[in-house]
C-alpha cells in the first residue's frame, strides 16, 4: 500500500494521504519540479537501513514513473504518534530525516525541522529514495567535513549544496575567488547546513570555485565549491 498523485508542471502540488502504517504524510511538489506530469507514490518502509536504535522505525520509499527526479526541492512531511514522541522528543535537536543511498550505503542528512506541538517532521528533498529518521552524533572538531554535491550543477535539479558534519553553531562565510561575499549561515544542532548557491539577495551565482570559510568551536578551515550553471 502507498500514497500517490501526479505532479503538474504548471502548478504547485500537494500529495497526502495516510500509509498503511497509520502515519500521515504529505508531499509539496511546486510547480516546475517536473518537466511533465509525472506520478509520485510514497509507501512506508520497515527496512532499517541507516541501523537506527535509539528512536522508532520513521521511513519511507518514494519512487516516480521511469525514476524521474525532481528539479526543485519538494518538502515531505510526515506525523509520528504519542508512543513515538517518547523517544523522539528527548533527541528532537539531534533528529534529521536522511536519504539512504542505495549505492554507497550512506546515509546523507537533509534539512530537517521536527515539532514537537503538531508531532511533524518536515525535510526538503532533492532527490527520490528512501527516508529514515536518524540520531545524529555531532563532532566537535573539523577534521570530517563532508560538502556535497561538489561540483554542484545548479541547473539539474541537485537543489541544494549540503556541508555536513561539522560541530554544532559552525559558522560558514562563502566568498568568490577575489574574496567577494555572497553566503553566510550557521550550522544548526544536527552539524549541518544548506546552500542554494544564490547570493544574498537571491540571485542564482555564476559558475566557478568559491570559498566556503569554516569557523567553529573545534577549529576554522576553508574549503572549496565548484558551481555550474
Amino acid at each position: 500500500g502507498s500514497v500517490g498523485g501526479p505532479s503538474s508542471a504548471g502548478r504547485d502540488s500537494p500529495i497526502s494521504g495516510i500509509l498503511p502504517n497509520g502515519t500521515p504524510v504529505s508531499l509539496h511538489i511546486p510547480a516546475g519540479a517536473f518537466a511533465s506530469e509525472t506520478a509520485i507514490a510514497i509507501s512506508s518502509s520497515i527496512v532499517n537501513s541507516c541501523a537506527q536504535s535509539a528512536i522508532p522505525l520513521v521511513a519511507v520509499d518514494i519512487w516516480t514513473d521511469n525514476d524521474a527526479q525532481p528539479q526543485v526541492p519538494v518538502t515531505l512531511t510526515l506525523n509520528y504518534n504519542d508512543t513515538a514522541a517518547a523517544t523522539i522528543t528527548p533527541n528532537i535537536s539531534k533528529l534529521t530525516m536522511s536519504r539512504y543511498n542505495t549505492v554507497s550505503g550512506d546515509c546523507l542528512p537533509l534539512d530537517t525541522r521536527v515539532d514537537p506541538g503538531p508531532r511533524t517532521i518536515t525535510a526538503r528533498l532533492n532527490h527520490f529514495s528512501r527516508f529514515q529518521l536518524v540520531v545524529r552524533s555531532v563532532p566537535g572538531d573539523l577534521s570530517g567535513v563532508r560538502i556535497y554535491p561538489n561540483p554542484f550543477y545548479a541547473n539539474r535539479g541537485q537543489g541544494f549544496v549540503t556541508i555536513n558534519n561539522v560541530p554544532a553553531g559552525t559558522e560558514a562565510v562563502i566568498y568568490t575567488l577575489s574574496g567577494d561575499k555572497v553566503w553566510e549561515g550557521t550550522a544548526g544542532s544536527a552539524g549541518m547546513m544548506t546552500w542554494d548557491a544564490t547570493n544574498s539577495s537571491g540571485v542564482l551565482v555564476a559558475s566557478g570555485i568559491y570559498l566556503a570559510a569554516l569557523d567553529s568551536t573545534g577549529g576554522k578551515k576553508v574549503f572549496k565549491i565548484a558551481v555550474e550553471r
